[in-house]
C-alpha cells in the first residue's frame, strides 16, 4: 500500500488508534492533517521522519465552527483532502469518567455527550470534507464504530452501542449517496482493543473477572488487539487497492462474538 502524495485527515490522533493510525499512514507517505481535542505533541514527535508534511490543529469536533476552522486549515496547507479518517469518539462520560452501565442511572448529560463525541461529530467533519472530495471526484472516507455497534457485551454502554450502531448506518447510506462521486465509505468494527495506559489498566481488573474470562474465551486467536491490528485495515481502505468495496463495516475482532 503506498498513499503517496494522497492528503489525510485523521481526527482524535492525540493517543491510542489515532495515533496508531497517524503513524501507518506516515510510514506509507501520506501527507497528515492531524485533529484532537486534546494536544498533539506526543503523536508530532513521533511521524513526519519521511519527509511528508504534517500539520496539527486542535478542536472540538463537536463545535461546528471547530470542524470549519480545521477544514479550512487543511485546505490552505495542502488544497485538497483525499482520505478522511472520523476516529475520534470513546466510551467515557465527562471529565473522562466511566461510563454508566444501568439505563435507570443514565443521565442526558452523559447520553449527549457520548453520542455527540461518537457520531456527531462524524456528521460535521464528513459534511465539512465532502465537498472538497465531490470537486475532486475521489475521496477515501473511513469511519471508526466498534464491536459495540454490532453485537451486546458486559462492558457496553447504552449511549456508546447506539452511537456505533449509528456509525454503521451512516456509512451506508453515505455510501450509497457517494458512490457515483468517486468517493468510497467504509467503516471498521474494532472489538477488544488495548490502546493506552487507561484501557490497560481496566483490562487488567477485567482478566479477574468471570466475563473477563468469558471474552477472552471468545477470542478466537486468544489475545487482545492492539491499535496496530486497526491501522493496518484503516490503511488498505484508505488506498487505491479498495475499488468495489463501498458501504462495508469491517470487522477487526480477533474471531470475537459475544452474544
Amino acid at each position: 500500500m503506498n498513499l503517496k502524495e494522497k492528503v489525510a485527515l485523521i481526527s482524535g490522533a492525540a493517543g491510542g488508534i489515532g495515533m496508531c493510525i497517524a503513524e501507518k499512514f506516515d510510514k506509507i507517505h501520506a501527507h497528515l492533517a492531524l485533529t484532537d481535542l486534546l494536544p498533539l505533541n506526543d503523536v508530532l514527535v513521533k511521524i513526519g521522519k519521511s519527509g511528508n508534511r504534517v500539520i496539527a490543529v486542535q478542536g472540538d469536533l463537536t463545535l461546528e465552527k471547530d470542524v470549519d476552522r480545521i477544514v479550512k486549515a487543511t485546505i490552505e496547507a495542502f488544497g485538497r483532502i483525499d482520505i478522511l479518517v472520523n476516529n475520534a469518539g470513546g466510551n467515557f462520560a465527562r471529565d473522562r469518567r466511566p461510563p454508566t452501565q444501568l439505563l435507570e442511572d443514565l443521565t442526558i448529560e452523559e447520553w449527549d455527550f457520548i453520542l455527540n463525541n461518537n457520531l456527531k461529530s462524524v456528521f460535521l467533519l464528513t459534511r465539512a470534507v465532502v465537498p472538497y472530495m465531490k470537486n475532486q471526484h475521489y475521496g477515501r472516507i473511513i469511519n471508526l464504530s466498534s464491536m459495540a455497534g454490532k453485537v451486546a457485551t458486559p462492558f457496553n454502554t447504552l449511549p456508546y452501542s447506539a452511537a456505533k450502531s449509528g456509525v454503521i448506518g451512516f456509512t451506508r447510506q453515505l455510501a450509497y449517496q457517494l458512490g457515483p462521486t468517486g468517493i468510497m465509505v467504509n467503516a471498521v468494527a474494532p472489538g477488544y482493543i488495548v490502546s493506552g495506559p487507561r484501557l490497560e489498566r481496566i483490562w487488567e481488573e477485567r482478566k479477574k473477572t468471570v466475563f473477563g474470562n468469558q471474552i477472552f474465551d471468545s477470542i478466537a486467536l486468544k489475545r487482545l488487539g492492539t491499535p496496530q491490528d486497526v491501522a493496518n485495515v484503516v490503511a488498505f481502505l484508505a488506498s487505491d487497492e479498495v475499488s468495489y468495496t463501498i458501504g462495508s463495516t469491517i470487522d477487526i475482532l480477533g474471531g470475537a462474538y459475544m452474544l
